[in-house]
């Protein structure tokens, strides 16, 4: 920054600062900024002055680090939003009431949630499958999962998991193992045919 004769930058002088303070934001021994204040008077800052000023740079220390944590929550959900409308795998929260929570796109093409509508809707209501309302709402101890298999509304065969959170709520995640069960019966289908084709030709000899 260039200077006047006066040692003060020219850009505060055209507007109208006189004299100027920085003091440093300081969060838990740690420095995260620093505060100006200018004044458009020529003064000499007294020590009633910079206690008044260290105390205006501890709250904005606070209110800028809380803004910075209200950043890094939203970004956070933002990260968990696209994680959960990108991935196939079904994924429904319910809280400790049995109100549905969150649901992705996946539990929409599965189960016919819509998600805006379903949020704060009891389970009952918004799903019919007894099989997934049953392994969402059977007694489960904090911090315990169960698995089980589901067949989905649409035809398909899910791998549930179903974890309790420490609310009292529960969260599903559901992987479709449609192909899985396809390759099994192609293999069953195949060791049959296979058992059956060899059986003849055997006997009659």
């Amino acid at each position: 920054i260039t200077r006047s004769r006066s040692g003060a930058p020219p850009e505060l002088l055209r507007a109208g600062i006189r004299a100027i303070v920085g003091l440093p934001l300081r969060l838990q021994e740690r420095a995260t900024g620093v505060l100006w204040v200018g004044y458009q008077q020529a003064r000499r800052v007294g020590e009633t002055d910079l206690r008044f000023l260290y105390t205006l740079a501890g709250q904005a220390a606070v209110v800028a680090a809380n803004a910075q944590l209200f950043e890094d929550v939203v970004a956070e959900r933002a990260r968990l939003s696209a994680i959960l409308n990108s991935t196939n795998d079904v994924v429904i929260v319910v809280d400790s009431a049995g109100r549905v929570s969150l649901s992705n796109p996946a539990a929409t093409r599965a189960y016919g949630l819509i998600q805006d509508e379903a949020i704060g809707v009891p389970l009952l209501q918004v799903v019919s499958d007894i099989a997934l309302c049953d392994l969402l709402t059977r007694p489960m101890d904090v911090g315990s999962a169960v698995t089980d298999e589901l067949q989905a509304p649409d035809g398909r065969t899910f791998s549930a998991s179903v974890s309790s959170l420490p609310d009292g709520g529960r969260v599903a995640t559901l992987r479709d193992i449609t192909y899985l069960k396809e390759l099994d019966q192609m293999k069953s289908d195949f060791v049959n045919t296979v058992s059956h084709d060899l059986r003849s030709p055997l006997t009659y000899m």
